[in-house]
């Protein structure tokens, strides 16, 4: 149903509204640039797909696979991320707004150039993700694990990360990234020996 109607979007207006698809499997579906509307995704896998500069606007994730998959330059608003399996996804510039991402994996995920306001991400994975050159406006975080992300030219001034994972973060040499941001004592510890300083 899902890929049927992707391509009745395609040929009319491009939007899908009011819709919900459950269990759905589709592979090497083109979705670029369909603008979602109180869309709710549960249970669903999609391969090799691609979101490129599409458009999610109170539209919900729960429990789907979209690892690998391509979210570049999409648009969010408003919409959530819930138990989700991404693991190597590309949202290289994509824009979210007010979003809300929760118990998801992220792993390997290219984060690059992303815009994130008024979002908040809580239990997820971004490990050895990329999120250089990334602009984060005011950006809540609790319990996400960043470990060997990389954040090059990425500031942090204002985020709180002392309830995530930072161990192995990568910046530039200048370390001017960090400048502002909030951790805790440990994590403190641990940037000292990113920016060559010995505690005796």
């Amino acid at each position: 149903m899902l890929a049927m109607e992707i391509e009745e979007a395609r040929t009319e207006d491009g939007l899908i509204q009011d819709r919900h698809y459950e269990n759905e499997t589709v592979s090497d579906l083109d979705l670029s640039g369909i603008e979602f509307k109180r869309v709710e995704f549960v249970k669903c896998r999609f391969q090799h797909c691609n979101f490129s500069t599409a458009g999610f606007y109170e539209t919900a994730f729960i429990n789907c696979d979209f690892a690998n998959g391509s979210f570049e330059r999409s648009y969010w608003k408003t919409s959530r991320l819930l138990d989700c399996k991404g693991d190597g996804a590309i949202l290289k510039e994509a824009l979210l707004r007010e979003s809300h991402l929760s118990g998801s994996s992220l792993r390997y995920a290219n984060c690059s150039g992303t815009v994130w306001e008024d979002c908040s991400i809580e239990n997820c994975i971004f490990q050895e993700s990329l999120f250089s050159e990334a602009k984060l406006k005011r950006l809540k975080l609790n319990k996400v694990n960043f470990s060997s992300a990389d954040f090059f030219k990425t500031p942090l001034k204002g985020i709180d990360l002392s309830e995530c994972e930072i161990d192995g973060i990568l910046v530039s040499d200048t370390y001017h990234e960090l400048k502002g941001v909030m951790v805790n004592a440990l994590q403190a510890a641990e940037l000292v020996k990113i920016l060559g300083v010995k505690v005796v």
